[in-house]
């Protein structure tokens, strides 16, 4: 051979093969697209796949239309799809004036782009509990978060707001409840603008604005790096359950309304539900807490800190409290039979950022 073809030939070789490489890519492309299989629900052809909008879901509607392939709301036909072909489904910015049911679903992927609804609920039940549930973003909701019956959860946004002209029973927030049968739940970020008290039979189960209870079967294992609670008419948080994690939690304002109206609080004794408390941690056990802090100055009402009843040999561990008044053993109530160990307690005179 010519020594100046074989040159040739050798210098053509890197890109016949980054060609190869591409032409490969471009393949690989066309096959992930394709595998992308949403025929069957699609009505709004000219949106993107995964948006809310191809499949009849937009923002400031009820959606309660019915898609006319399934047959079925078109809400219920996008939790379908989603489930069904592993499609993530992104909302847009907006506010969709309605509830949000998640029931016995599984590998399910939502995407929120600071997108509000009136509540949501993810449920199930001991033999079909919701399961594989990622929601990213940032949701807003104007009602309540409840969960209950549900396995691996991930949220990772979430705010509660008041807002009685959204809110579709005209009332107040009622707050988040992470309820029975709830285990792997991880939030990254949680915040709880208000939950309100009063006579509507509404509020009847509003305890607190982030409440964690199951009687029987109480939570395990939720995770939570940051909780901010801003205001509860009734306590700030009520937390039972084994084996959770809160990285952050703030109280700034708890105790402004009334507990007249409220049901008994499981597994609590009847009547302690109306002493209030910022922070009240009751069969806890071989959980985790690495900083607390109440704002008690506008919050003259009740306790800081209730510390209640747990399993000796599965001690919850609070590694440090932060307190905005100085410390006196009458601020915590502390059960004789409590299994909470506070290690630090620091005192700031002035609002932590």
């Amino acid at each position: 051979m010519n020594h100046r073809v074989f040159l040739l030939l050798l210098g053509l070789t890197p890109i016949i093969f980054a060609w190869n490489c591409k032409n490969n890519l471009e393949k690989k492309k066309e096959t992930v697209i394709s595998s992308v299989n949403d025929q069957g629900y699609v009505i709004n052809a000219e949106y993107v796949v995964g948006d809310a909008r191809r499949y009849g879901v937009f923002p400031n509607s009820t959606n309660t239309e019915i898609n006319p392939i399934t047959g079925k709301p078109v809400i219920i036909s996008l939790l379908d799809l989603a489930e069904k072909r592993n499609i993530e489904i992104t909302f847009i910015t907006g506010d969709y004036p309605h509830d949000l049911n998640i029931k016995s679903r599984k590998n399910l992927k939502l995407n929120f782009l600071n997108t509000s609804f009136n509540a949501l609920t993810i449920s199930g039940s001991k033999n079909i509990k919701s399961s594989d549930i990622k929601l990213r973003g940032q949701l807003v909701l104007f009602d309540r978060f409840g969960i209950h019956q549900a396995n691996k959860v991930l949220i990772e946004s979430l705010i509660l707001k008041s807002d009685t002209t959204k809110n579709l029973s005209g009332l107040r927030s009622r707050g988040c409840h992470i309820y029975k049968g709830v285990s792997n739940l991880h939030i990254n970020h949680l915040e709880i603008d208000d939950s309100g008290s009063g006579m509507n039979k509404a509020y009847i189960n509003t305890h607190a604005a982030l409440v964690i209870d199951g009687m029987g079967d109480s939570p395990n294992s939720v995770f939570i790096k940051k909780v901010i609670i801003n205001s509860s008419d009734t306590h700030g948080a009520y937390i039972t359950g084994n084996n959770h994690k809160i990285d952050t939690l703030v109280i700034y304002n708890f105790g402004k309304g009334t507990t007249r109206f409220m049901s008994k609080m499981q597994e609590a004794k009847s009547g302690q539900e109306h002493i209030k408390s910022g922070v009240w941690i009751n069969r806890c056990n071989n959980c985790m807490f690495k900083n607390i802090t109440v704002y008690t100055k506008n919050s003259p009402e009740g306790f800081p800190l209730k510390l209640d009843k747990g399993k000796p040999n599965m001690p919850t561990v609070i590694e440090r409290l932060v307190l905005d008044t100085k410390y006196r053993d009458t601020l915590i109530v502390d059960e004789l039979e409590s299994n909470i160990i506070v290690k630090r307690i620091d005192v700031f005179e002035n609002k932590i950022n």
